[in-house]
């Protein structure tokens, strides 16, 4: 059932820009679905709005209009996201949200790594959340935010065993050179445009839904042991990006699932590489009942929007692999021994 109270905020939220300060992401509608799904209650969310909504920006509109036919015309250009986000609404209103999925995806599945991977989890969590609000502004976010991290030109080679391997491949022309800007998205791109980047990646098998099913579980298992042997910023999106990736692929036809992996495979290999491609951490002892509550209870305290969707993302994503790196990877994000 839907929260009302939720439901309420995420579409009074819609007047602020998915983006602030230059090109950070809004995360206000994504922590209170987080928060919400952590078990905090009216008073949590609105106090985070609150605290998080004076940073925030209005969102700006510009006389665009996104034509079905030209649909590709204006991807990437950030002043068209109100457009979009017109656009997409209309959609879901007349063809319902996996109809809308599948008949755009094939165009934004090149973009998934779009603003260091954040229209990919704005989208996740508006699915979660049930928001055709948040739907149709995750979809906008990732059509006016789109970056692809191929170009046309650009050819992967296959090989991969599996991603250990693909980026013990990596590990070795990388290790220790991180690279750093201003945004996700911008270190991404910079280890796409290193010389020995393409040459070192390999592509996994995915021609059949085994394949595709192992390379999910892949970065599921490898992206929480890198948040474990290397937390940072980046390392902590590739554990949440894994999150939302799942979340979308989800409700997607399956014919869409071995292009959307193979774009995730890429975007996930240079945010490797901008963290300094570091040895994944060693497989935590197994513990099939972990103590979720005193992660949860310094989540709905805390005022951190990372903290908060990193809490929630370890859960969820325990309760879909049953891994216990996800417990140790929220209790290292909380700071709790």
């Amino acid at each position: 059932m839907k929260n009302e109270h939720l439901a309420r905020l995420l579409d009074d939220g819609q007047h602020f820009s998915p983006s602030y300060g230059g090109g950070l992401s809004n995360h206000l509608p994504m922590t209170l679905i987080a928060l919400s799904a952590l078990g905090g209650d009216d008073a949590a969310r609105e106090a985070h709005v609150q605290r998080y909504a004076k940073r925030l920006e209005p969102l700006h509109e510009a006389d665009i209009h996104i034509d079905a036919a030209r649909f590709d015309r204006h991807l990437g250009d950030w002043s068209a996201h109100a457009a979009y986000r017109r656009f997409f609404s209309e959609a879901l209103t007349e063809h319902g949200t996996d109809a809308t999925l599948a008949a755009w995806w094939p165009e934004l599945a090149p973009g998934l790594a779009a603003a260091g991977f954040h229209g990919l989890i704005r989208l996740a969590y508006g699915l979660e959340a049930e928001s055709r609000t948040e739907i149709a502004t995750g979809l906008a976010y990732l059509a006016s935010a789109h970056t692809p991290l191929i170009d046309r030109a650009s050819s992967v080679a296959a090989g991969a065993a599996d991603l250990a391997g693909a980026l013990a491949e990596l590990r070795t022309a990388f290790a220790g050179n991180r690279i750093e800007a201003g945004l996700i998205i911008e270190e991404l791109r910079l280890a796409t445009e290193e010389p020995e980047f393409f040459p070192h990646l390999k592509l996994p098998r995915l021609e059949s839904a085994p394949d595709c099913s192992t390379v999910r579980a892949d970065f599921a298992r490898v992206s929480v042991r890198l948040y474990l042997a290397a937390p940072s910023f980046n390392s902590l999106h590739l554990v949440t990006g894994t999150h939302a990736l799942e979340s979308v692929m989800d409700r997607l036809p399956a014919a869409m699932h071995t292009r959307t992996l193979a774009h995730f495979w890429v975007a996930f290999c240079a945010a490797y590489v901008s963290i300094g491609a570091p040895e994944p951490a060693t497989a935590p002892a197994d513990d099939p009942a972990p103590d979720w509550q005193p992660c949860i209870a310094a989540a709905l305290k805390s005022p951190n929007d990372h903290l908060i969707k990193m809490v929630h993302t370890c859960k969820a994503q325990f309760a879909r692999h049953g891994d216990a790196a996800y417990a140790v990877a929220a209790k290292k994000v909380c700071g709790i021994p």
